[in-house]
């Protein structure tokens, strides 16, 4: 038999049942990080791009390409600090721990980021700013579905999960079918850098 929450002493009211004028300010509270987290990973990517230089970012590119088992390594690395980043910042714990979460999140992106997007940079100059606008536009028409419709999208992280899970198949597919997924060649060669 399902118990409202509302009547169970041991858990918090959703702001979905606030006033309008809680609900409002826990919107701005919650895109105000945002806003701070996504400023903080660009502030972060800008550094890398500015002063690891081009041959180094090779580098770390022919490293990463070398063989599909490190690309296996970056996926996995990506959704263990997703997972505990996330552990921190949703559960009870004190807002310093909250804001630890978030800071390792984003620090952590950033740099398991920075070699995809070397990578993509070094394909074409318009990548970067093409994959932007792509992001943007996504998260501007998720923020537009939220507002209008009032929906809560805290629900679709299993669908997240399901397609890390999908992309860490694809993966070993491709390691023990010998292909290389577009990362290079076999010995580790970038087909276009320059």
């Amino acid at each position: 038999m399902f118990q409202d929450q509302r009547t169970n002493p041991y858990s918090a009211d959703a702001v979905s049942f606030a006033q309008i004028e809680v609900r409002a300010a826990f919107i701005r509270r919650t895109y105000t990080h945002l806003m701070g987290a996504v400023l903080a990973f660009v502030l972060i990517e800008t550094a890398l791009f500015t002063f690891i230089d081009i041959e180094l970012r090779q580098r770390i590119i022919q490293t990463l390409s070398g063989s599909m088992w490190n690309w296996l390594g970056v996926m996995v690395a990506f959704m263990a600090v997703s997972w505990i980043a996330e552990q921190w910042a949703s559960s009870g714990a004190s807002t310093q721990k909250q804001y630890l979460g978030l800071s390792l999140y984003v620090v952590a992106e950033s740099l398991i980021f920075a070699p995809l997007l070397f990578f993509a940079s070094m394909w074409s100059e318009d990548a970067i700013p093409a994959a932007a606008v792509i992001s943007l536009s996504t998260f501007g028409g998720l923020t537009a579905i939220v507002f209008i419709t009032r929906s809560d999208l805290a629900g679709w992280s299993k669908y997240l999960y399901l397609a890390g899970f999908a992309g860490i198949g694809l993966i070993i597919v491709a390691i023990f079918s010998g292909g290389g997924g577009g990362f290079g060649n076999e010995e580790g060669e970038m087909p276009y850098v320059g």
